[in-house]
């Protein structure tokens, strides 16, 4: 607790200097414009003056740290900012090219006073000099949330650089809902050695190459995405041999497609399907924990349960009357 509240107050310390630089330099140029009196604008100068020591004594406070832990606060930041704090002194200017968790959401930059032609450019823009400029090799985390983004192609080979950088949790989301082409992921991903936990959101297209194999993935997300196959899903969990959690939802399912969860590893196992009919069979013995939402269920059957249950919620409304009562 004492170190989570240590990084939050290093973390306020960063935004607040950042903050206040930026409002120094405005209110000074609004001060020039507006005061008249010559001794109140004096006064006013002093005021901002005594902030700016304060925010320089915040930021000398910071720079005592060490640079793996000044990396660690930077993560905590928006991206945009964190490449920003670049500014603030010669000791911060390639700070945030070792920093190894990188989030990227392109509705939270570019989108005020630009059209989206141009946002989207910028986006795409940042992101790649972003990853060029990074001198990380193991990256923690990898994390993009597109909206309307219509640069779709090159979140490819934007993925593509995770693998390569060993990237041990990956996320995408893409929630455009017009978007006719979905995004395609890199064959590398689905041998990547090092991936521990991998989101699947929105109009990511999965299609399953010949070889799959991930031999350290052990959560698996996956939220109404787009498959190319029945059974693509089923392939891609035969190639996570340690898979311990799973959350599947699912409403495109085909009626009489048959998905069949067997994964000697689960242990949490989360599964929404809302389709017009699929049948599920989980084939789980050590799994503790199952939430099943079912509706317009065809199907449903567990086979080699574990005993050690600790928690167990199921709801399912079969497909022959949906507004039938449910069951649990």
């Amino acid at each position: 607790m004492q170190l989570a509240c240590f990084l939050q107050l290093q973390v306020a310390l960063n935004m607040l200097y950042i903050a206040s630089v930026e409002m120094l330099n405005s209110n000074r140029l609004r001060m020039m414009n507006t005061y008249e009196d010559v001794a109140e604008l004096d006064k006013e100068e002093h005021r901002w003056n005594a902030m700016d020591s304060f925010t320089i004594r915040s930021l000398d406070r910071i720079s005592t740290l060490p640079d793996s832990i000044l990396c660690h606060i930077l993560s905590f930041l928006p991206m945009k900012y964190a490449v920003r704090t670049s500014t603030l002194s010669t000791r911060y200017q390639y700070l945030w090219t070792y920093i190894t968790s990188l989030h990227f959401d392109n509705s939270e930059l570019f989108t005020n006073d630009i059209g989206e032609a141009e946002a989207d450019l910028s986006f795409r823009n940042f992101v790649s000099t972003v990853l060029l400029l990074s001198n990380v090799s193991c990256l923690e985390k990898f994390s993009l949330k597109l909206e309307s983004f219509c640069n779709i192609g090159i979140v490819k080979s934007w993925i593509s650089i995770a693998i390569k950088r060993n990237v041990q949790k990956l996320e995408l989301g893409y929630s455009q809902l017009c978007a006719e082409i979905p995004i395609q992921l890199p064959q590398t991903m689905f041998i990547c050695k090092t991936l521990v936990d991998l989101m699947l959101k929105g109009k990511v297209s999965l299609q399953i190459p010949a070889s799959v194999w991930l031999p350290s993935l052990k959560i698996l997300k996956m939220e109404d995405i787009i498959y190319e196959n029945g059974d693509s899903a089923q392939k891609l969990i035969h190639g996570c041999p340690v898979l311990e959690y799973m959350d599947f939802y699912r409403e495109d399912a085909k009626s009489g497609e048959v998905f069949n969860i067997s994964v000697p590893t689960l242990k949490r196992l989360e599964v929404t399907c809302l389709g017009p009919g699929e049948q599920l069979v989980f084939n789980t013995p050590t799994l503790e924990y199952l939430d099943l939402t079912y509706y317009w269920a065809e199907g449903f059957s567990l086979v080699n349960l574990s005993s050690c249950w600790k928690h167990a919620s199921i709801l399912i409304c079969p497909a022959q009357d949906p507004s039938i009562q449910p069951t649990y």
